[in-house]
């Protein structure tokens, strides 16, 4: 929608944020593969938003993902500065 327009004009479409919210939406729409492609982009551009981490494990959860993926996006998360 125009929210995720706006991010990318801002941000860029390749910003984790827009990336982050393209793949909330595809999830929500029932999109499960442009979901996880979504996600997993957020999350492997190093977003500082733990919330991106968060989100993508939960998809992944969800979507019956290996638990070493999970734990591998969990941990990125733990490593952080601030949570």
């Amino acid at each position: 929608g125009n929210a995720v327009r706006e991010a990318e004009k801002s941000l860029g479409e390749s910003d984790p944020q827009v990336l982050h919210l393209r793949g909330l939406i595809a999830w929500m729409e029932g999109d499960h593969e442009r979901a996880g492609g979504f996600l997993l982009q957020a999350s492997d551009a190093g977003p500082t938003d733990a919330t991106i981490y968060l989100d993508t494990a939960e998809f992944l959860y969800e979507a019956g993902g290996e638990a070493d993926e999970i734990e591998a996006v969990l941990r990125v998360m733990l490593d952080m500065d601030e949570i």
